[in-house]
């Protein structure tokens, strides 16, 4: 069994800044990024990638950042984040993404907490914010903003020609600014229990979840397609069409606005793709309204889906599938499913996974019977994203097992406890809320009760605060019940604390 030293000797040494040379150097024509432009696509290579974010690494250091100095961005998901983000690391800084919905008043909280010297915005919508509260912020010195206002750059507000227009640093060289234990990213929490923490996740946190991730059994992940969509705030997004598609030499098509995602799909087909429930949710509406436009039709497909049913409870339960069901299921595959997952863009998936909240039974049973691989994720921004997954034992009812190299126990209580090199720092300045979730022995208490199952998954079954211990010592829920109960997880997820 891998343990968490061997998966961190596997990554001695690397940094993000390293592996995206890394990558950069081997696949220097292949695809990274892509963008709608007009009723066409641009596209830009992990040559041009690393170039545009060379260039502001030089206009940050031009701009006078020093190294650990904070940067905060708020842009939407376009190609000119992730050469900025990269950039930021490239010139030894920590880029900091907030929340695009954030209101002026959260977003002077978050700047000042981390004491960013620079922002970086993409239009007058965000500046405004900054603008608001800019007297509020001493440590922020330099502002950027990729699309100048029409009304013209107000007062110490730079355009974004002055943070790239400039010679390219080495890349060999600046890849080697960071050493593993650096600060790589900030990511805030919700602060639904008191306000946001700022959550401390190394450069060694991402390559060794990516040594995890190596050691899952799944598809080859090099190369393949995906789509950014979330926001780049949030660890699961960041994670996934960021840092590790940075690491593989991926191909992000990049979508502004979540609400666009249903035209992106068929355009873009990725071949991994990751949603939270509500956007499996409106896929699994959309198809069912499609085909109650034609009764005859959804009778037919309803029973090509109760055919996939039987090979789903076959496969859950490690059973052997008969070959006369497989037969009969390639040939609805053939003629009903293969369209609907063509029509809503996922025909290529091979990769699916689901997480930040609950998912109904009914939504994640039917993506499965239709032959959408899809699989619940559960974890933490504390836990740079997953502390249990798999893809190949996917269960309704799980998470799935501790993935590779990390510790998931269950404590007195039943409380979800993990340990792994993908463990965060700590807080960022509170040492006391660090110390509530952090044990003198390295564990991690994640808050959430779960059961594991006897081949090893986990159940996430309430919240630890939810919970009324009797005076007999019987842990009684105080959260209603959804009717699921032994069916699905209630918290299958990558969330905020």
């Amino acid at each position: 069994m891998l343990t968490q030293a061997d998966i961190s000797a596997e990554v001695e040494g690397q940094t993000v800044t390293s592996r995206f040379r890394d990558t950069v150097r081997e696949l220097p024509d292949r695809v990274a990024l892509r963008a709608k432009d007009g009723d066409g696509w641009v596209e830009y290579t992990y040559a041009d990638y690393a170039d545009s974010a060379c260039k502001v690494a030089a206009g940050l250091g031009a701009a006078g950042l020093q190294k650990g100095d904070r940067v905060v961005l708020m842009m939407r998901n376009i190609p000119e984040f992730h050469w900025t983000d990269m950039g930021v690391l490239l010139a030894g800084g920590t880029p900091i993404s907030i929340y695009n919905s954030s209101a002026p008043d959260q977003v002077q909280y978050l700047v000042s907490h981390c004491g960013a010297t620079v922002a970086i915005v993409e239009d007058e919508e965000f500046l405004g914010r900054i603008q608001e509260v800019w007297d509020q912020l001493p440590d922020l010195k330099t502002v950027f903003v990729l699309h100048t206002p029409e009304s013209g750059l107000p007062d110490g507000v730079s355009d974004w020609d002055e943070l790239t227009d400039h010679d390219p640093v080495d890349l060999d060289e600046a890849a080697e600014i960071c050493a593993p234990e650096d600060l790589l990213t900030l990511i805030y929490t919700s602060g639904t229990t008191g306000p946001p923490k700022g959550v401390m996740l190394s450069h060694h946190n991402i390559t060794w979840l990516s040594g995890s991730y190596d050691h899952v059994p799944q598809p080859s992940r090099s190369g393949m397609r995906l789509v950014s969509y979330l926001p780049m705030a949030h660890i699961a997004e960041r994670a996934v069409s960021y840092y590790m598609a940075t690491l593989l030499g991926q191909e992000v098509t990049t979508c502004p606005d979540p609400k666009l995602l249903a035209e992106y799909l068929p355009e873009c087909r990725p071949q991994l793709f990751f949603a939270v429930p509500r956007v499996w949710e409106k896929l699994y509406g959309g198809i069912q309204s499609a085909l109650a436009a034609d009764p005859e039709r959804k009778q037919k497909f309803d029973e090509a889906v109760a055919v996939g049913d039987q090979v789903r409870k076959l496969r859950e339960s490690r059973q052997e599938i008969p070959a006369e069901l497989q037969e009969t299921y390639d040939f609805v595959d053939a003629v009903a499913f293969s369209n609907v997952k063509a029509l809503i863009g996922l025909d290529q998936c091979e990769i699916a996974v689901t997480g930040a909240a609950p998912i109904p039974p009914e939504i994640i049973n039917f993506f499965s019977n239709i032959g959408i691989p899809l699989s619940s994720v559960y974890g933490l921004s504390e836990t740079t994203g997953p502390i249990t997954w798999t893809h190949e034992d996917r269960r309704t009812s799980t998470v799935g097992p501790a993935i590779p190299g990390c510790q998931v126990i269950l404590g007195e209580d039943g409380e979800v406890l993990g340990k792994g090199g993908n463990i965060f720092l700590g807080y960022y300045n509170d040492p006391e809320r660090t110390a509530e979730v952090m044990d003198d022995e390295g564990w991690f208490h994640t808050g959430d009760i779960g059961e594991f199952d006897d081949d090893g998954q986990l159940r996430i079954v309430d919240r630890k605060k939810e919970l009324i211990i009797t005076a007999g010592g019987k842990n009684i829920s105080c959260k209603p019940r959804s009717g699921t109960e032994g069916t699905q997880p209630r918290w299958a997820s990558l969330r905020d604390r």
